[in-house]
């Protein structure tokens, strides 16, 4: 969003503006100001967005015509490149032994991210569990909005032997193949792309259905990529995620749909030429 603000420094008055959204309703309000979004408004000639919850706000909030909205899906670089470091080496960086089970997540540490669930996510799967199981937040740094508060509320809820937030790393696939299931707590996400990331590893994802990512983890009439639960049901997201990591055939036969809708829908050479192809309908459709 907040690349709209290009738009009033170009020497130039453009003919055609294409608005690719990948924020939704929270995003949108905290990183667009009022003359910024009425800049979008006034200057777009079409509007493509990630997901179908962005395509409503637009509709329902923004009151966009659903004909000037059209879909472009996120683009990630496959095959995964190949590995720096082995799945046993980042295992016992974060201290998971033998039989250990890894459950990661990724983002920046801030509230809409929510960190804080991730934490009360950990206590309520390790209720479940007899098996240790050690939990690992990707992204962000100590100058992230909430990273103090995040560590101050893992050692209160006593998690400090399981949960480890890492930061940012320069090698994440090689993390992401590391995890026996990816979660994504956030109480906002468009259609995060570390989920498709995840997915070429054959990894499944859990989610909340109030994210994006739900369009890919659970579409309609589709075989599942992993599980969407109610927001903010918690409850029913440690259950989701204990039950796939007791049952490792059915979490398998998820990675694998995770693997092959991701290689079908999300490769560059599909995806991105897709989105080539949508730029040159909407400026044909202008001339």
């Amino acid at each position: 969003a907040g690349s709209a603000r290009a738009l009033r420094y170009l020497p130039f008055r453009p003919k055609v503006v294409v608005t690719h959204v990948h924020e939704m309703s929270l995003g949108l309000d905290w990183y667009l100001r009022p003359e910024d979004r009425a800049l979008i408004e006034r200057s777009t000639t079409h509007y493509l967005t990630v997901s179908s919850p962005v395509h409503r706000h637009l509709v329902e909030r923004w009151s966009i015509d659903p004909e000037r909205i059209g879909h472009a899906a996120g683009v990630i670089e496959l095959p995964p490149p190949p590995p720096q470091r082995s799945v046993e080496e980042i295992r016992a960086e974060i201290g998971a032994g033998e039989g250990d089970l890894v459950i990661g997540t990724a983002g920046t540490v801030d509230w809409r991210k929510a960190p804080d669930l991730f934490l009360a996510l950990a206590q309520g799967v390790r209720r479940r569990l007899d098996r240790r199981v050690v939990f690992v937040w990707l992204g962000g740094g100590p100058a992230s909005p909430v990273w103090d508060a995040a560590l101050a509320d893992r050692a209160r809820a006593g998690l400090d032997d399981c949960v480890r937030f890492v930061g940012e790393q320069d090698a994440p696939f090689d993390w992401l193949a590391a995890l026996d299931l990816f979660v994504l707590p956030s109480r906002e996400d468009a259609y995060p792309l570390v989920c498709l990331e995840a997915a070429a590893l054959g990894v499944p994802t859990v989610c909340f259905a109030t994210g994006g990512i739900s369009d890919f983890v659970a579409p309609p009439g589709g075989a599942l990529a992993g599980a969407v639960v109610p927001y903010p049901d918690l409850g029913a997201f440690a259950d989701e995620v204990a039950g796939l990591l007791l049952d490792e055939p059915e979490r398998r036969r998820r990675g694998d749909v995770a693997r092959e809708r991701g290689s079908r829908d999300h490769a560059g050479g599909v995806a991105g030429r897709q989105l080539v192809a949508d730029l040159w309908e909407v400026l044909e459709s202008v001339a």
